[in-house]
This record gives structure tokens, sequence and C-alpha cells, in this order.
């Protein structure tokens, strides 16, 4: 069977997150996972704040606005998959091992893991954001 020809040509990853304090949430972003803000814009007439992250080639947008209405996602493995939308922003790391030791140093707990899928020769970690969402790390072998 032949791999089809995809429709569109993909370059990169963006993914948009909606936050409650887009300030503390670009602290955290900076400081714990090594962003760098690309750029900024408020939109008074809608009530909302965005902000472009960036780091090693992956970006982020975070937007802030009035409208937005909070809700915890429950935690891996499975229970987080029950609401329907993304369960967990995911990054590819080099070693698990130091990823977990830096999260230390952030005073970051561990919300599962770490769990070696060696069926799926990978080993990742859970942990959530400042504002609750869930972000796992990848180490594939």
């Amino acid at each position: 069977m032949s791999t089809p020809k995809p429709l569109v040509t993909l370059n990169g990853l963006h993914v948009c997150i909606a936050v409650k304090n887009l300030d503390t949430s670009i602290e955290w972003y900076c400081q714990v996972l090594g962003f760098n803000v690309l750029q900024q814009k408020n939109f008074p007439e809608l009530s909302a704040r965005m902000v472009y992250l960036e780091s090693q080639g992956v970006e982020i947008e975070l937007v802030e606005s009035k409208n937005i209405k909070s809700f915890e996602r429950s935690a891996p493995p499975i229970a987080h998959l029950g609401i329907q939308g993304i369960s967990q922003l995911s990054f590819r790391v080099n070693d698990l091992s130091t990823t977990m030791e830096q999260l230390k140093g952030f005073a970051i707990d561990i919300l599962f893991g770490p769990v070696d899928a060696q069926e799926l020769k990978l080993k990742a970690i859970f942990i959530r954001d400042n504002e609750g969402n869930i972000i796992e790390f990848i180490e594939r072998y």
C-alpha cells in the first residue's frame, strides 16, 4: 500500500493556549521552559491580549481574554483523556532524567511518571503548567 501524498506542506509546530493570566504564563514559560517573547499584542476591542513565544523552533501562542472559562483536566494516565480536545502539550527531550532534575529546581511536581513504554520506545513524564495545563516530556530511545 502506498503512502498518500499530503494535501498541504507542514512546517513546524504552533499551539494556542487560552490562559487566565497572560503575564504569569509568559513568566512561567520563559523561566521554566526557556521560551522567549517574539510578539505581543493587545486587542482592547475584544478585551484580549496575546503573545507568541518561541524556543528551539517551537512556537506557543498564549491568549488571555475576559471570556475564558476555566476547568481542570484530570491527571494522567487515563482520566485526562476523558474530555474532547487536546489532552496535553508534548515536548521531546534528549534526557528525561536531566529534565526531571531541572523541573525539581523550579519546585514543579511530576504529575505522572516516569513511565517507560518499551513497546513505544519512549520514556515520559507529565507535569502541569502554572495554569493547570498538562505538559508531557518524552525521551525516545
